[in-house]
């Protein structure tokens, strides 16, 4: 082997790159695609093979079928299709011009304004972090890093609590579908939904937007180099960061909600529940979060009907009612200076204009805490879910109430005031368990501990699978939340795996259940990827985002300063309490069997 420098390669490669003309690329496009594109039998050129694959039976419920020459039939017709080449589409160099941008400034004013609630209380968290938290005139919170471990790189959220649990019970899935309607389309004013992605595409942009249940989320990941210079322009390119700011302003403001781009969110959607009910751990999932939560539609999937049902106004309006500025946080970090970003922070984001129903001087528009209250059968019932498959597998689940991801049960009471009153010191300081954290890393440490257990007892002594995890089902601001222990094992053994995983789980009650070994293996876990993971920007946004929302209490910036003192601070015994108070016995659990088999088991359909 030979071994290049890091320059040289790179001189290569640049090299390499530049004498690649576009007649080099359209000449392989050619040869990979004539099998597509210029299909001469006689020639030799032909496609291999032709493969359709349709259902037996459509959402509907009827039956459907496709013949071989209804496929003949659609190719050949297809082929007599005349070809026409696309024609050149000229990148826009900006979206939006410098003129009206200026313009925006001019009417907005954007200012910086005092901080207020936790940000208040942060100042000394973020200075010895390097973090500038900030507010703006219309009410949006920006936490603010520059961060170089990864140069030239840049990440930006948008951090919208809400989410899911401000759907209406009438339009189940219209914050789901809306939000994908938003990845799906682009357009805005007179610019072209082609434009957006090609502007994306030249400045290294990648946009992911989530709807969680408590949340919309809009993650970008750019670059903080400019972008390619385009022929007659004598402007400076835009950076990719700069250009991130663009598509963000434009989503809050002039986007257009299409009707093709909401046509392909709900075909996207109704794949996407085709998928689940046809997965075996995606439908005993979902089967499982429909008992816990009492079929409350905004914690599953929407089905066809429902998706059906919904229309783009009902969408647009799910998504536009979230969008309010004051309700907004943005977390940046990335290879860029501080005062270069609040430049830009205050001319995109200083200019999104307040709605007049909503002015930014009112608290904002999030609702009061949504709870869990999770409902378990107990011992007496079991859920079943079977789906016809010639492979045999099982997957086995168990389930029930606990925290959400900050240690808050779904009654109000914290993890700290229930272990405090077991270990009976109420009324006594006790600083380590009254920290802010103290939930999240008891809950954290726990994971690792029980897992830890699973393994030792259900794969090493029972040799009952090969594959068993826990794991906590909390959201960050609604209350409550459950834990949630799955099993991979064959339909002959799947409920003995289920029962020992239900006896590893009541041996952490035992009066050595949990050992001194196991919580400090479990620390040294997580801290080593505490650490491993503090390098990236995406980190740096996650623990950043929610640190200024009021919905949120537990989260600030003492949650990033102060986490290695508190998972070094618990002990054996906070967590042998935290098994107490989650119980852990099969009164207290739902349990339910995943199967697949050319027929279905002995009482299951």
């Amino acid at each position: 082997h030979t071994f290049m420098q890091a320059q040289d390669r790179y001189l290569a490669a640049e090299k390499a790159l530049t004498s690649i003309t576009r007649d080099d690329v359209q000449a392989i496009a050619r040869e990979l695609c004539e099998h597509l594109s210029h299909m001469q039998p006689e020639k030799g050129v032909k496609p291999v093979a032709l493969i359709a694959c349709a259902p037996l039976i459509d959402r509907n419920g009827t039956n459907f079928s496709v013949s071989e020459a209804e496929i003949a039939s659609a190719v050949e017709e297809a082929m007599q299709e005349p070809l026409e080449p696309l024609e050149d589409s000229i990148v826009p160099s900006t979206l939006i011009p410098k003129d009206l941008l200026q313009e925006k400034v001019k009417i907005t004013r954007p200012q910086w304004m005092p901080l207020d609630g936790k940000a208040l209380k942060d100042k000394q968290a973020a200075q010895n972090l390097g973090i500038v938290q900030r507010k703006l005139t219309n009410g949006i919170k920006v936490n603010m890093l520059s961060l170089n471990t990864e140069p030239q790189r840049a990440v930006l959220r948008l951090y919208v609590p809400g989410g899911r649990m401000r759907e209406s019970r009438k339009q189940p899935g219209a914050v789901l579908v809306g939000s994908r309607t938003i990845q799906e389309g682009g357009a805005f004013l007179d610019v072209t939904r082609e434009d957006v992605e090609l502007f994306c595409i030249d400045h290294l942009l990648m946009v992911d937007i989530t709807a969680t249940e408590e949340a919309l989320i809009f993650d970008f990941q750019t670059v903080t180099t400019p972008g390619p210079s385009h022929e007659g322009s004598t402007e400076t390119p835009l950076t990719g960061l700069e250009a991130v700011m663009q598509v963000a302003h434009i989503i809050l403001t002039d986007l257009k909600y299409e009707q093709d781009a909401f046509d392909r969110a709900r075909q996207g959607f109704h794949e996407q529940f085709d998928s689940i009910v046809k997965g075996l751990e995606s439908a005993c999932v979902e089967s499982l979060t429909y008992s816990l939560t009492g079929g409350d539609a905004r914690f599953l999937c929407p089905n066809h009907k429902q998706i059906d049902s919904l229309t783009l106004d009902d969408v647009k309006n799910a998504i536009r009612s979230q969008l309010v500025p004051a309700n907004i946080e943005v977390s940046i970090s990335g290879d860029i200076s501080i005062k270069d970003l609040e430049v830009l922070v205050l001319q995109y984001f200083g200019t999104v204009p307040v709605p007049k129903t909503s002015p930014a001087t009112e608290a904002p528009t999030v609702p009061p805490p949504s709870v869990i209250n999770v409902k378990t059968l107990g011992r007496a019932q079991q859920l079943g879910v079977y789906l016809p498959d010639s492979d045999e597998r099982a997957m086995g689940y168990l389930a029930g109430p606990s925290t959400n991801r900050w240690g808050v049960f779904a009654n109000g009471e914290t993890l700290s005031e229930v272990i405090k009153r077991k270990a009976g010191t109420v009324g006594k300081k006790d600083e380590r368990r009254e920290h802010p954290l103290f939930g999240l890393v008891a809950m954290l440490i726990l994971q690792e501990v029980a897992n830890r257990r699973l393994f030792s007892v259900v794969r090493e002594e029972r040799q009952l699978t090969y594959d068993a995890s826990f794991q906590i089902q909390g959201h960050e601001s609604i209350l409550g939340g459950w834990y949630l222990v799955s099993v991979t094992s064959s339909p002959s053994q799947v409920q003995d795996a289920i029962r020992a995983c239900k006896e590893a789980l009541s041996s952490l009650k035992d009066a050595f259940g949990v050992m001194g070994d196991s919580v400090q293996s479990a620390k040294r876990t997580i801290l080593n990827r505490f650490k491993s993971d503090s390098v990236s920007n995406l980190f740096w946004v996650d623990n950043m985002s929610g640190s200024q929302v009021d919905c949120i209490p537990f989260k600030s910036l003492r949650s990033i300063t102060d986490f290695e003192s508190v998972v070094s601070g618990i002990t054996v015994q906070d967590i042998q309490l935290l098994v107490d108070v989650l119980q852990f016995d099969e009164d207290s659990m739902t349990s339910c069997v995943g199967i697949t088999a050319p027929e279905p088991p002995p009482g299951m359909k």
